[in-house]
């Protein structure tokens, strides 16, 4: 069983009473954040596996009609990449835009 410490020294001195010591083990630590990531991805509703999106997927991934993610990627709001005859979305991009909320009025964002 592979142990990791990590020690939070107070004021610089390994000798005070109220550092903070942390022990965890690394498979233990490994199984919580890979729970973590499909937890999040899950809110997020990204498939798991996936680096790109096509535009129906995004556009419900992010709330909104499709027409409004073809709207922003027409006007140079949102980047997207052409393959074969579909544009893709990565999720970098996507959370950039809505991020930045850019070209996203109330009216176009869908109830959840």
């Amino acid at each position: 069983m592979a142990h990791s410490s990590i020690q939070f020294p107070d004021s610089g001195s390994s000798h005070n009473p109220a550092a903070l010591q942390l022990t965890f083990d690394r498979s233990l630590l490994r199984e919580l954040v890979e729970e973590v990531l499909r937890e999040t991805l899950s809110v997020l509703d990204w498939p798991i596996g996936r680096i790109a999106l096509d535009e129906a997927e995004a556009a419900q991934a992010c709330g909104v009609k499709q027409h409004v993610l073809r709207d922003l990627r027409l006007s140079g709001a949102i980047r997207a990449q052409k393959i074969g005859r579909k544009f893709v979305y990565t999720r970098t991009d996507l959370l950039e835009v809505l991020r930045s909320n850019q070209g996203i009025t109330s009216g176009e964002v869908q109830d959840a």
